[in-house]
């Protein structure tokens, strides 16, 4: 019999794994190629000022935002299942966090939640697949609703205006995108009675009722901000890099940005995103100490996720036993 592994392998191989690793090398290409004086040299002398203290306290509030996102997916889960027992789920989420991270596939992260849940708890497919789209659309509406409050501010602190004009479309895509789901219109121009039409009704309902459950909302905001204060940890652990507002207001588009499935972990897209969208008046240096912030936050993202293999283990170890 195959192990869990190999199936989630399996199905991965079946599709083009390394596309989104091309894609962020080409992307961090990209940025060295267009911005002047963007150096490996001068980051590396940037990293020299690195506090590890603060490193060390981002990553603890990386693993605070891990356990409140680990939460919300037990949550959904069992709302929708709607066992008599409550099932324990929240270590399937961490642990497919480790598989965005080290598997060079979009959606990974996902197949090892739907498969993970059919071979552990005899969840189906379907089912699987329905509660990682209400996992991934609850999250995004109150991030964009996040990113919503951050852009009003920005506009009235006089940030760059065609910065502005690239967020404002962004949240409105972002918004349609939310809106789209939690009404989902076209429904109601399928005729008659299909498994097609039932599942989107299903959908829509199970969206509604989980979107804005009060525990949801308290651990998605208690994620988001834990996520954030890890951001502004990075930034506070380069000694001598001076930053304003507007950097700690792009963090909820940069989280939005990295979970694109497009690109590896975020990464490029993630490192892109903070250059371009600083204000006009950062020189050279600071271009390098920020770009430095983004890998430090990549790589802290990715040394947050390791714990979950141990945390699996035992979990498979009581199981046994």
């Amino acid at each position: 019999m195959p192990t869990l592994f190999e199936k989630i392998r399996k199905i991965i191989s079946l599709s083009n794994k390394y596309f989104s690793t091309i894609l962020s090398c080409m992307m961090i290409y990209f940025i060295f190629l267009f911005y002047n004086g963007l150096e490996f040299e001068k980051i590396k002398n940037a990293s020299k000022d690195i506090d590890i203290m603060f490193v060390l306290l981002a990553l603890l509030s990386l693993f605070c935002s891990h356990y409140f996102a680990s939460q919300k997916y037990s949550i959904v889960v069992n709302r929708l299942i709607c066992r008599k027992k409550f099932i324990a789920v929240g270590y399937i989420a961490y642990f497919s966090s480790l598989f965005a991270n080290i598997i060079p596939f979009g959606p990974s992260a996902d197949i090892c939640r739907v498969t993970m849940l059919k071979v552990n708890h005899k969840i189906s497919v379907a089912d699987g697949l329905l509660i990682s789209v209400i996992d991934r659309v609850s999250s995004a509406i109150y991030v964009t609703i996040f990113g919503l409050c951050c852009l009003i501010i920005q506009f009235y602190c006089s940030f760059n205006l065609n910065n502005i004009k690239i967020l404002l479309v962004f949240w409105s895509i972002m918004t349609v995108f939310c809106m789209f789901f939690l009404i989902l219109p076209f429904v109601k121009f399928i005729k008659g009675k299909n498994m097609f039409k039932t599942n989107l009704l299903k959908l829509k309902s199970c969206l509604w009722l989980i979107c804005f459950n009060y525990q949801i909302a308290i651990y998605v905001v208690a994620q988001l901000f834990f996520i954030s204060l890890s951001f502004i940890l990075c930034i506070e652990s380069l000694k001598n890099f001076k930053y304003d507002i507007m950097i700690l207001l792009l963090t909820p588009f940069i989280q939005t940005v990295q979970t694109i499935p497009f690109f590896f972990s975020g990464w490029g897209v993630r490192e892109l995103s903070f250059i371009y969208l600083l204000p006009s008046d950062k020189d050279v240096s600071d271009l390098n100490q920020i770009l430095l912030i983004s890998i430090l936050f990549g790589v802290l993202i990715f040394f947050s996720v390791l714990p979950s293999i141990i945390l699996l283990k035992k979990k498979v170890n009581l199981e046994n036993q």
